[in-house]
């Protein structure tokens, strides 16, 4: 694995990476309705590893730090509902 981060933003849902990889951080950025953010290792019918609900557009916006780091085996894909995520990940 490359020591290099690399950052990704999303409003919709998508792959982050198409191989193993780690989510270090996430910034999720509330939308006009509530809305959910979610971390799957296979895809979009993935293993859900990890899942958030996020406030309307009156909530100030969300860091979320893993340490070490969240592992994905497969690839790492983000589903987004009515917010916008920014992704950290080597």
């Amino acid at each position: 694995m490359s020591d290099v981060a690399n950052g990704s933003v999303y409003s919709a849902d998508g792959t982050v990476k198409g191989s193993a990889g780690v989510v270090h951080m996430l910034e999720i950025i509330p939308n006009s309705a509530i809305g959910t953010v979610i971390l799957r290792d296979g895809g979009s019918a993935g293993t859900q590893r990890w899942k958030a609900q996020t406030g309307a557009i009156d909530e100030e916006s969300r860091v979320i730090t893993f340490h070490p780091g969240l592992s994905f085996g497969t690839d790492i894909y983000v589903d987004v509902t009515d917010c916008t995520v920014s992704v950290l990940f080597t």
